[in-house]
């Protein structure tokens, strides 16, 4: 709730009274977020109490989690205006850092010590072991060669004449598959490029007719939005061109988002089609002949009832834009 943050403190008010009485870092934690908050709201006379009251149960936990603490009073600090204090406290801070990284340092040579000395004790028991069995090698090497070459004097025509038939059937088969595999993607090859030319065609053509009412729009001055606003309503006909558009334009996004939503009204598809093509929110609302307000309105609608759990993480003109399909559409 960061667009919110009297209703976070209100949620972070009831999260730190049923945390109390816990033995975990879950209420020091909640401290430290009610004092954050109240210091962005400017409330400085309890931020205080509520940091004093973080750290009491932090004494224990690690560099990173107590130079947490230490930035978050550092910011109040600042914010109630004692920077001497907050200098000191942000040297603290920097000083966490370190010993973070001091820390941090140690480990990993002492990790690097560990799999040193576990690869001495491995390296040893490896020539151990190979030492007790080069004896038993030594002799049945000498018994293998013998058979070896004994097998080979007996079997080497047969082997030579195999080979030569295996290497002509192999040559064959590479010959047969690289000419096929040439072929296919050829073919493949030709089919994208008519593809990606009959697009192009289209996509100028649907241009031509789609955009003359959006560029207008861009060009008019603010009186003539006001005062000619009828003239820059689309048309359902011009609404259609549009979408066909956005479509093309953008690898059947319009599709693609049907599908995925098929419970969106047409309207709603309208609206997040002119949000691909980059169009702002007063240019959609004069397009679309709705106010501002109700423009601002559905977009909430549409981000909580269809696009909640997508949208959770950014804005709704951002995810939108982000959205791509990346697949040709059914039809121009």
């Amino acid at each position: 709730m960061e667009e919110n943050k009297e209703e976070a403190l209100k949620w972070i008010s009831k999260a730190t009274d049923s945390a109390k009485g816990q033995k975990s870092t879950s209420l020091c934690n909640l401290l430290l977020s009610k004092a954050e908050i109240l210091t962005e709201l400017g409330r400085l006379d309890s931020v205080d109490y509520y940091l004093n009251a973080a750290e009491r149960g932090n004494d224990t936990q690690s560099y990173a989690a107590q130079a947490i603490f230490k930035l978050a009073r550092a910011k109040y600090e600042a914010q109630r205006g004692d920077y001497k204090a907050a200098y000191k406290t942000h040297r603290k801070y920097s000083e966490f850092l370190d010993s973070m990284y001091k820390e941090n340092e140690q480990n990993r040579v002492a990790e690097f010590q560990r799999r040193y000395d576990y690869q001495d004790v491995a390296i040893a028991l490896d020539r151990i072991k190979i030492e007790s069995q080069a004896k038993n090698i030594k002799w049945l090497s000498i018994t293998v060669a013998l058979l070896a070459l004994l097998l080979a004097a007996l079997s080497y025509a047969y082997i030579q004449r195999q080979r030569r038939i295996k290497v002509e059937i192999a040559r064959d088969k590479s010959i047969n598959s690289a000419v096929t595999g040439i072929e296919e993607q050829m073919r493949q090859d030709l089919l994208r490029r008519d593809r990606h030319i009959e697009s192009l065609r289209n996509r100028v053509i649907m241009m031509d007719n789609t955009l003359d009412k959006i560029r207008a729009l861009r060009d008019a001055s603010p009186r003539e939005r006001v005062t000619e606003s009828a003239r820059f309503t689309m048309t359902d006909a011009e609404m259609e061109h549009m979408l066909a558009t956005v479509n093309i334009c953008h690898e059947g996004f319009v599709d693609g988002l049907r599908e995925e939503y098929p419970t969106l009204a047409d309207k709603d598809v309208e609206i997040c089609a002119m949000i691909k093509l980059g169009l702002q929110s007063r240019d959609i609302a004069l397009l679309m002949g709705m106010s501002d307000n109700t423009l601002k309105t559905r977009k909430k609608r549409l981000k909580k009832e269809k696009f909640s759990e997508e949208t959770s993480d950014m804005q709704f003109d951002e995810w939108i834009q982000s959205k791509n399909y990346g697949r040709e559409p059914d039809d121009y």
